[in-house]
């Protein structure tokens, strides 16, 4: 509940999907009607839209083939959907699956089949990848207000990786037969999610690309 009170003051763009959070959590959402006033009168506290928007969207420093290592993006370009309003996210969640996830427990293991993408709404999970060997090597990281499993939502097939939660996190899965359903009443909100996907799914292939580079 914490941190992702800290993400709202970070990301203000995404209160919407707090918002929408909070309408499933009466004390969170108590705790929200109270922060969402006070924040809108101290402007110092919030980044413009626009700016936010502009900081998401820049990569100009992202992929350098030169001597300096490679950039990874930043937290707030791997925010999912940060121009969706409250009633887009209550959309979309409408049709999620919510869990509730205890550190060290392991969300999607890899190599399992399942066709679904989940959004981070709170805690922190690390993905994994395990090599023929058996060891186990750290990929990345993912962070409240991101997603992960898009891969496997796009190509329905075996889950490339797996993700165990470093803390207590919560978590929304969207099946790809959900996302169908919710394609059929809201047509405009499923493009949104189709191309912002489209968009992380960019950015993490370029982060690796760039990481092939350097390793060579």
């Amino acid at each position: 509940e914490n941190r992702l009170l800290i993400w709202i003051y970070k990301f203000p763009n995404n209160t919407c999907l707090a918002s929408a959070v909070a309408k499933m959590r009466t004390p969170l959402c108590a705790k929200l009607k109270y922060l969402n006033p006070y924040l809108q009168h101290h402007p110092s506290l919030l980044s413009n839209r626009q700016a936010t928007v502009q900081n998401a969207m820049d990569f100009s420093n992202f992929f350098n083939y030169g001597d300096e290592s490679p950039t990874r993006p930043n937290s707030t370009a791997l925010v999912f959907l940060p121009q969706c309003s409250e009633q887009d996210w209550e959309q979309l969640l409408a049709v999620a699956d919510r869990r509730a996830v205890r550190a060290g427990e392991v969300v999607v293991r890899q190599g399992e089949t399942s066709r679904a993408f989940y959004v981070v709404a709170s805690g922190l999970l690390q993905v994994m990848l395990q090599k023929p060997n058996g060891q186990e090597h750290v990929i990345s990281d993912i962070g409240a207000l991101s997603i992960f499993g898009e891969q496997a939502f796009f190509d329905g097939l075996p889950r490339s990786a797996s993700v165990r939660a470093l803390e207590a996190s919560e978590v929304y899965a969207i099946s790809f037969e959900r996302f169908e359903v919710l394609a059929g009443h809201h047509p405009e909100l499923a493009r949104m999610v189709l191309v912002d996907l489209g968009r992380i799914v960019s950015l993490r292939l370029r982060e690796m690309n760039a990481l092939v580079f350097k390793s060579r």
